[in-house]
């Protein structure tokens, strides 16, 4: 049970190093957020106690993803307004 939590985890902090090496590409418009673990009726004690990891691992990433999402949007803001007062050194 325990490594099955730490593989979790583990598996949620890499994806998410790896979405955010190529998050700053301006073709997407919105964060592509992870999908919460979805409860069945038959889940056994472990499988909930996973899946409950699980979605708060992803609640933190989604929310970090959004908050990274809006800094980007506000650094491109601000490089747009300083792009557009200064003037052409050329």
């Amino acid at each position: 049970m325990k490594r099955l939590l730490a593989a979790l985890l583990a598996l949620s902090a890499l994806a998410g190093l790896v979405t955010g090496v190529g998050a700053q590409a301006p073709a997407a418009p919105r964060p592509q957020y992870l999908p919460f673990a979805e409860f069945g009726n038959d889940d056994s004690t472990p499988q909930i106690s996973a899946k409950q990891a699980y979605n708060e691992v992803v609640e933190k990433y989604n929310k970090a993803l959004y908050d990274y999402h809006v800094t980007l949007g506000q650094h491109d803001q601000l490089v747009d307004a300083g792009n557009r007062a200064t003037t052409p050194a050329e």
